[in-house]
């Protein structure tokens, strides 16, 4: 299982990117994944090597899960929260602030 991903390691980062990807959209806190993906890298590269590739991994899947998050919240719920915070004087003034 290992030795497979050790020469072709792009189908490993890609089922962890979408694992930790779908986690954060769904609310779930990505420890588990980043503590899973440590012990899984550093069994497949070592344990220097492995680290290193699984902090530069959290990095972009973090980057990546928090853009598609935002873009989420934007565009798919921004009609629920604006009837929801519209009766807000605060939220309306800043809100056509933004839309300006």
């Amino acid at each position: 299982f290992m030795l497979k991903y050790k020469k072709h390691p792009f189908d490993l980062v890609m089922i962890f990117s979408v694992i930790y990807v779908v986690g954060c959209v769904m609310m779930v806190p990505p420890n588990g994944v980043l503590i899973t993906v440590a012990y899984i890298f550093t069994k497949v590269w070592g344990t220097t090597y492995g680290t290193i590739y699984a902090v530069i991994f959290n990095f972009f899947a973090q980057h990546v899960a928090h853009l598609v998050t935002f873009f989420v919240g934007r565009f798919a719920f921004r009609d629920m929260i604006y009837t929801k915070m519209i009766r807000y004087k605060k939220f309306f003034v800043l809100n056509k602030a933004i839309r300006e």
